[in-house]
């Protein structure tokens, strides 16, 4: 009987979780509409971004590599001098065995803040992660990162993040990295 009750709740939190990707992918989907549709107060910034680290989880799979990458893109638009929002959208490639890939496209509405408008940089985000190869799971997580944003020219600079993702798969994933990457202003 115990069994029978821990399937059944398997099996709801499974629909939750694809429940809650499929309305965050909506989300972000209606932002991106609104920061097409609307002029930025202090500009738009395009990033193209990258990164590397490890992984901490509880699974044990035999052979696991707990290092993972990610790249992607983000399009963030500025409402004042200091704060922002916009969307990311980024592959990651969490962990790998010899039994299973963990691999997701997430997509995630970002909050950003550069205190001092130049230099120091705040990012932190919800997102909805869509399995791709091996994982078929559409788990949600949480994402943030901090570090300097290098200025180059007026339109130009070099961001360097240390980038921390929670992922709520069947069970918590930990992922660290340190993320770089260009940004255009515009």
């Amino acid at each position: 009987m115990s069994s029978y009750i821990d399937f059944k709740v398997g099996i709801n939190f499974m629909k939750i979780q694809s429940n809650l990707c499929n309305l965050w992918i909506f989300l972000v989907s209606f932002l991106l509409i609104i920061l097409i549709s609307q002029e930025a107060l202090a500009g738009n910034i395009f990033r193209v971004i990258g990164g590397a680290g490890v992984t901490k989880t509880s699974f044990d799979y035999e052979g696991m590599e707990s290092s993972n990458h990610h790249y992607g893109v983000q399009f963030v638009s500025y409402v004042s001098d200091k704060h922002a929002y916009g969307i990311e959208i980024a592959s990651h490639r969490v962990f790998k065995s010899k039994e299973k890939t963990y691999e997701y496209l997430s997509v995630c509405i970002i909050l950003e803040a550069m205190p001092y408008r130049v230099l120091w940089l705040n990012q932190m985000g919800i997102a909805g992660y869509i399995g791709t190869g091996d994982n078929k799971n559409k788990p949600f997580g949480f994402r943030s990162s901090s570090g300097v944003d290098i200025p180059i020219s007026k339109t130009i600079s070099f961001p360097i993040l240390l980038r921390n993702d929670i992922i709520f798969e069947d069970k918590v994933i930990f992922s660290s990295s340190l993320e770089a990457g260009i940004s255009w202003r515009f």
